[in-house]
């Protein structure tokens, strides 16, 4: 072989080297925050992509200009001073970590993380381009005068304004609402959920969506899907605060308590204190009945034990002596096909008798679809929804429309208010160490990339193809 075919073998090497070293380890490299680096030397790019041109096509390697540039990134990743066999981590990361700092206001970074920051930088590009004009507007002038709004924030007094205007667009008024409240301020809290999912796509005490599920059924491979919700800071903080004296779990406490103080200048501390604890509690209730009692085996054993260590996970070690886990009966065998239970459809019994039935079947209808009750549904924890459904009966209107209006703050308040700007970073700070704000500029990117009305956000992505993609 002559020294030529030697360096093509070798750069073809170090290509696929680096992308399956690299590419299967950004994903697990979360650097810490403040740890600070210069950038390794760059290379002359231009005779190495002279050189990998060179390489022939037969060796199935992707020779695009994007292509040979990431592979040249990932090869300059690699610190070949270093041993593998010794420090692996410094091997493949050492040099990334060192040309690519965290940024301020996130607590980690990533590949991915770096693609997303190029991603925003191409949109504000698209954006900051865009005609603003208010009258014959097409809907590249909407979505440039939604950038425009967003980015002048206008006055605290505007911005308390433009919030307000929010929550009263998903019937929630007069937030937070008192005890003593008249009834007729107090909207039911099915109509708010409905709003809320169609209006800004987002879930609150469950999630609701059509997605792709391969054990239905019918030819057709999705099924209508209702999840548990995502929790902040997470649903085992919030369900284990007290015993486990969660800083982060306080720290969200203290940003609903501000949050509801911003809005009731003239109620006392102690009535603030009390609705932000009815709203906190309403949510580690939620949080709780996802809480299973599973005790974690002892596994302080040597290496030469592990494989024979015996887990006691019944009363006895035959599960077949009666054994019951909640209420499936392990002694009974289900056939294959029932083995999946969270399969369902849409006329299940239950689910009429707990009220979810009627409520699907309006959220639906929200959209013009009729369903006929035949549907298939995937339930991930059934019995969350009815437990769920038990809380939300014992629970005062006025509780239900102020936890929805305080996730609707958490989500969008951030977006158009510099106080809630300041609140979010203080529970950040807390809860993952953030140093400093998200720029506002990267916020209302954000927001028109996927915004309350979700056809801005089909606009922009349509701008964006036109721009970077060869298909126009």
């Amino acid at each position: 072989m002559n020294i030529l075919n030697a360096k093509r073998e070798i750069l073809t090497m170090n290509l696929w080297t680096a992308q399956f070293i690299f590419l299967g380890s950004a994903f697990v490299l979360p650097t810490k925050a403040g740890e600070k680096g210069s950038r390794t030397p760059e290379c002359n790019f231009n005779l190495y992509l002279h050189e990998i041109s060179k390489l022939n096509a037969e060796s199935n390697v992707c020779l695009t200009a994007d292509c040979v540039k990431v592979g040249f990134d990932l090869s300059r990743s690699i610190n070949g001073t270093i041993n593998p066999c010794t420090d692996f981590y410094d091997y493949v990361c050492k040099n990334w970590e060192a040309s690519n700092p965290i940024p301020s206001y996130v607590p980690s970074y990533g590949q991915l993380g770096r693609v997303i920051d190029q991603l925003a930088i191409d949109i504000k590009g698209i954006l900051e381009g865009l005609s603003s004009r208010e009258e014959d507007q097409t809907l590249e002038d909407k979505i440039g005068l939604a950038y425009k709004s967003c980015m002048q924030n206008g006055s605290k007094v505007e911005q308390m304004s433009q919030l307000i205007n929010v929550l009263n667009k998903f019937h929630i008024y007069g937030w937070p609402l008192e005890k003593s409240t008249n009834e007729s301020n107090s909207t039911h809290w099915t109509n708010i959920y409905r709003k809320i999912r169609i209006g800004a796509d987002l879930g609150f005490i469950f999630t609701l969506n059509v997605e792709t599920y391969f054990l239905t059924t019918s030819n057709r491979p999705e099924a209508i899907t209702l999840k548990y919700p995502s929790f902040v800071p997470s649903r085992i903080q919030i369900a284990r605060y007290k015993k486990e004296n969660d800083t982060a779990a306080f720290a969200y406490y203290e940003f609903i308590r501000k949050t509801v103080r911003l809005f009731s200048n003239s109620t006392s501390n102690e009535r603030v204190s009390t609705i932000a604890e009815d709203i906190f509690n309403f949510e580690v209730q939620l949080a709780k009945m996802l809480e299973f009692d599973f005790e974690f085996p002892d596994l302080n054993i040597s290496i030469y034990d592990y494989a024979n260590y015996s887990y006691d996970y019944y009363d006895t070690q035959d599960p077949t002596d009666g054994a019951v886990i909640g209420s499936v009966d392990v002694t009974t065998k289900k056939p294959v096909d029932e083995e999946h239970n969270t399969r369902y459809k849409v006329n299940e019994a239950w689910l009429n008798s707990i009220g979810w039935l009627q409520l699907l079947k309006d959220i639906f209808q929200d959209v013009s679809v009729n369903l006929t009750g035949e549907e298939e549904m995937n339930i991930f924890e059934p019995s969350y929804f009815q437990e769920a459904m038990k809380l939300i009966n014992n629970t005062p209107a006025e509780t239900l429309s102020n936890y929805f209006g305080w996730k609707l703050l958490y989500e969008l308040g951030p977006i158009a208010s510099d106080d809630m700007r300041k609140l979010n970073l203080e529970f950040n700070h807390i809860w993952k160490g953030t140093e400093e704000e998200e720029p506002h500029w990267r916020r209302c990117v954000s927001a028109i990339s996927d915004p309350i009305d979700p056809i801005l956000g089909y606009g922009l992505g349509s701008l964006y193809i036109k721009k970077y993609f060869n298909c126009y």
